[in-house]
């Protein structure tokens, strides 16, 4: 919650970036990623490995062969809204769009990393054989 928070408290005062926060956990279902045993990383992953399976099933069938789930990459993507993994100027459009849009954000945007990365994944199964 601190990369969220600190984002926030770069536009706004500590009172305004706690209701904010504060409507993150309850109106945008994010309570789940910080309860014990993570139940909405969870979902979130279940729902993450059928849209891949779904829209790229090249990258899932790669997965799915060298046991790759996504608490292994997308934790973190999940739980800060991408927070880490962004620029600043970015980051502020992403939460733009997740304040108006909800999760669906989330999705798009580890899907797209997934298909933007789908070179690299083979580039290293070449170089690194059965290793990888």
């Amino acid at each position: 919650m601190g990369f969220i928070s600190a984002l926030l408290l770069t536009y706004m005062e500590e009172e305004s970036a706690f209701w904010i926060l504060n409507s993150l956990i309850d109106k945008y279902n994010m309570e789940g990623y910080f309860l014990a045993n993570f139940p909405g990383l969870e979902k979130s992953f279940y729902i993450l490995i059928a849209l891949t399976k779904k829209l790229i099933p090249k990258i899932y069938e790669l997965f799915k062969k060298y046991n790759i789930h996504p608490s292994m990459y997308a934790s973190q993507w999940f739980i800060t809204i991408f927070a880490v993994n962004f620029k600043f100027d970015i980051l502020v459009r992403i939460f733009d769009v997740f304040l108006l849009e909800g999760e669906k954000i989330l999705y798009r945007l580890a899907l797209s990393i997934l298909k933007i990365s789908e070179g690299n994944f083979y580039l290293n199964i070449k170089k690194y054989g059965d290793d990888f």
